[in-house]
């Protein structure tokens, strides 16, 4: 409001200062400047001339100065809603109908022609004009469509998921590939409910996870807030749980994969490791690389930033071990990775970051401050991040299957449960090494760099 009026004094000065430049040119009729330019010739010939270019120069620069003004106001204007609107979704506010987030969608709810949800279960209960009138939030816009949450009229939430940048492909071609991703069944999987196809809008229906993602999980609280009253400590069994899970799914994906070269996921990362009510892992995501434009994954997807895309461009099965070697990364370390991070904006390479860390023997810098303080898992941590290691070898022939890497996973699961604590403790503190106070004995971290 306060803009708006200083723009309007600024106006008003700047048509004073025109007319005040007209009434000058005016004072210079064609009888008075007659006499005033004889009068000004006689004394300067130019004067004349030079008071009508600097009256001519003058109104230039006050329209020009208008210009700018009102197009500073509405820019500033429109700035304002998009903070706006950006406002709503970060605080989940927006309970519109799912239909009207989106005219396309609109057009969709009202076209005779849009078809119907094609369920994978017999868990039925909604159709599409009920998800579409159900009151939703919106959850953000991911890699590769927008999605919502939303609640029907039973209680029951789901999400929704509207595709984008998809590749060149008929309904049935989508259809068919949709349906052999919905065959794939795990409890670690997050698995589809249903799905829409048109012409005009391509939607995938899962369940909601009550808990969030893994990447909100391991850095919510962070920085400044890390010992806030909202941070619930991320301890290790709990992460252990997830990295176990998603290893059974990412190995069941490999297993059953119907291309025996291409990355069965090829999305894998911490965002994408939702969370039930339970805490336990469910993979979200995967087998989108034969639905997307090329160009959109090869900017999108994780596996195009594993080392052998940037120097042989061509991904693999070994691929996605990579990219599992960096989640496990993540878990140990609570940092943030680039693979996160639309673009790889922001977050650092974890793999070259722990690599460099082993080299210089800074092994004990790598656990996060909220694991490495249980003493009792030091060594459990220790093989965890070995398999990390292996998993994130530069050449993909030197890292292990991903079945492989299942197992062993389930082999640090299998010591934690059959060991109790004070074993644990004692097989730390016999080391003579001094301690970094983390709970990790630099002389093992010695014996942890020979391996």
């Amino acid at each position: 409001m306060e803009s708006s009026k200083d723009l309007i004094l600024v106006t008003r000065l700047l048509i004073l200062l025109v007319l005040s430049s007209n009434d000058a040119a005016a004072a210079l009729s064609p009888e008075g400047a007659q006499n005033q330019v004889t009068e000004n010739k006689k004394s300067n010939p130019f004067v004349a001339t030079s008071l009508i270019l600097i009256f001519i120069v003058l109104d230039v620069i006050a329209f020009v100065l208008v210009l700018l003004l009102l197009r500073a106001y509405w820019e500033s204007k429109k700035s304002g809603k998009r903070d706006e609107r950006k406002l709503d979704i970060e605080n989940n506010k927006d309970e519109r109908p799912l239909e009207h987030h989106d005219d396309s969608l609109n057009r969709g709810a009202a076209s005779e022609e849009r078809g119907k949800l094609e369920f994978f279960s017999e868990e039925r209960g909604f159709e599409l004009g009920d998800l579409l009138k159900a009151s939703a939030d919106a959850l953000g816009k991911g890699n590769f469509g927008a999605c919502y949450k939303a609640v029907l009229g039973n209680g029951t939430s789901v999400v929704v998921k509207r595709l984008k940048d998809l590749a060149p492909s008929t309904g049935d071609e989508f259809a068919t590939h949709i349906r052999a991703l919905s065959a794939l069944k795990h409890p670690n999987l997050l698995s589809f409910l249903a799905f829409y196809n048109n012409r005009d809008e391509r939607l995938l229906v899962h369940r909601f996870a009550r808990n969030g993602n893994l990447f909100d999980r391991i850095h919510a609280g962070r920085g400044e807030n890390r010992r806030g009253e909202n941070r619930v400590p991320f301890k290790w069994h709990s992460r252990l749980q997830v990295a176990r899970g998603v290893a059974r799914a990412m190995a069941y994906l490999h297993v059953n994969s119907n291309s025996p070269t291409a990355a069965p996921h090829g999305n894998l990362k911490s965002s994408n490791v939702l969370l039930d009510e339970n805490d336990m892992p469910r993979v979200s995501d995967y087998g989108y690389s034969s639905i997307i434009s090329t160009s959109a994954a090869v900017q999108r997807m994780a596996v195009y930033r594993s080392p052998e895309y940037q120097h042989r461009r061509r991904v693999s099965k070994k691929s996605d071990v990579w990219t599992y070697g960096s989640l496990l990364l993540e878990l140990l370390s609570g940092k943030a990775s680039c693979l996160s991070y639309p673009g790889g904006e922001r977050g650092i390479d974890l793999c070259n970051w722990v690599h460099v860390a082993v080299r210089e023997e800074w092994t004990a810098e790598i656990f996060d401050a909220e694991i490495a303080a249980q003493r009792n898992a030091s060594q459990d941590m220790l093989k965890l991040l070995q398999i990390a290691l292996r998993c994130c070898e530069k050449s993909p022939e030197q890292r292990p299957e991903m079945v492989d890497v299942m197992r062993s996973v389930e082999g640090i699961a299998a010591r934690e449960s059959g060991d109790d604590e004070s074993s644990d403790r004692s097989s730390v503190d016999d080391h003579s090494g001094s301690t970094n106070g983390s709970g990790i004995s630099v002389e093992y971290n010695r014996k942890f760099v020979s391996i």
